[in-house]
């Protein structure tokens, strides 16, 4: 079974709801979190997928490594 980005992020932040991961209380946990994935582990499509997410915004990324340092620039 493949593993899920949205999911692991929000067990790891101590969310209970994936919803949860927008929230403001939990947004320095959620940063944590994405900080301590290797994004190798993950498909690109779920660092797009989580970006879109939190960020509300559609973009494309040319590799994992690159998502994820957008998404913690942004958060």
């Amino acid at each position: 079974m493949e593993r899920q980005l949205l999911e692991d992020i929000a067990r790891q932040a101590g969310c209970l709801y994936l919803s949860d991961l927008r929230l403001k209380a939990h947004r320095t946990a959620v940063r944590q979190a994405v900080e301590q994935c290797e994004p190798a582990q993950y498909p690109l499509r779920q660092w797009a997928d989580l970006a879109a997410y939190l960020l509300g915004e559609e973009r494309s990324f040319a590799d994992c490594d690159q998502a994820k340092e957008h998404l913690l620039a942004a958060m």
